[in-house]
């Protein structure tokens, strides 16, 4: 037996960290539901269009959103999807073994130094 774990190409999601505060848990609450459109409609299409480019650069930090570009144009990242449809990402990075990120969560330093903190 396998892990039951299949491997498919896909882009990697971004992450999004929580607010603080009724006021901001909302907003973070909507910047959630805008990312989750997005990248539904970017894993759809198999490609980023132009109002979407703009809105990745809206809800994104210049340089992590180049970063992650950068990783994805390398082929670093690899999305593994279990057989109840369920999926996580592996990111090869500057480690041996490779980072395992969700759709919220990614075990890399510097989702924890971003994110987290």
């Amino acid at each position: 037996g396998g892990t039951g774990w299949i491997p498919a190409a896909s882009p990697a999601g971004a992450h999004s960290g929580a607010g603080a505060g009724a006021l901001i848990g909302a907003g973070h609450q909507n910047l959630v539901e805008m990312d989750e459109a997005l990248f539904a409609e970017i894993e759809g299409d198999r490609e980023v269009r132009d109002d979407g480019w703009l809105r990745l650069k809206v809800l994104h930090k210049q340089a992590t959103l180049a970063a992650a570009l950068s990783i994805l144009d390398k082929g670093m990242v690899t999305k593994l999807t279990s057989a109840s449809g369920r999926s996580l990402y592996l990111v090869e990075g500057s480690m041996p073994v490779p980072y395992v990120c969700f759709r919220r969560f990614c075990s890399c330093p510097s989702f924890m130094m971003s994110v987290v903190s």
